[in-house]
């Protein structure tokens, strides 16, 4: 797992790069894999060329927000199982990286939505007045990912206990 993770810390940046790079037609476009959530209208337009190299770079600095995140997200996971890896269960650093997981789930839930606004309104700006727009969509998957990153954070809270009790039973005579 620690591996899987590294490499996905390594190739987020990567396919977002290759992503707005190539207007999404490498491997994007054949597996319909709209990784930056582009709505329908304006991916059709990226597919086709339609959208100016000035504005993809745009779009590339705006999609820092989940390349960042995402990369925290995978360095704690790539730090957790490696820490598992060397036996360290119940630590204060394991009890950290879960923490900061559910955390860092928890602040992509919250600007997703900014996220959005950004995006939609950078590639609909070419677009004739009238005609621009901002998009935001809450589905079931944001409302998941927000459960999962509360529970990722109880979790942490509840290991922390265990750790707490586990090192006051290791210190009591």
């Amino acid at each position: 797992m620690q591996i899987i993770f590294l490499l996905m810390l390594i190739c987020t940046p990567i396919a977002y790069l290759l992503f707005w790079s190539t207007e999404g037609n490498l491997v994007f476009v054949q597996l319909n894999w709209n990784m930056s959530n582009i709505p329908a209208a304006m991916w059709d337009k990226m597919v086709q060329g339609q959208i100016p190299l000035d504005t993809r770079v745009v779009a590339f600095i705006i999609s820092l927000i989940p390349i960042i995140t995402f990369m925290f997200l995978y360095y704690y996971l790539t730090r957790l199982f490696g820490a598992y890896g060397r036996g360290e269960i119940f630590t204060q650093k394991t009890v950290r990286y879960i923490r900061n997981c559910g955390i860092t789930l928890l602040l992509w839930q919250l600007l997703y939505p900014l996220y959005q606004i950004l995006l939609t309104f950078t590639l609909s700006i070419n677009n004739l007045p009238g005609q621009r727009f901002i998009a935001v969509s809450l589905s079931t998957a944001q409302a998941r990912d927000l459960v999962t990153a509360m529970v990722i954070i109880l979790v942490s809270w509840i290991m922390q206990r265990g750790v707490n009790l586990e090192e006051e039973a290791r210190l009591t005579v």
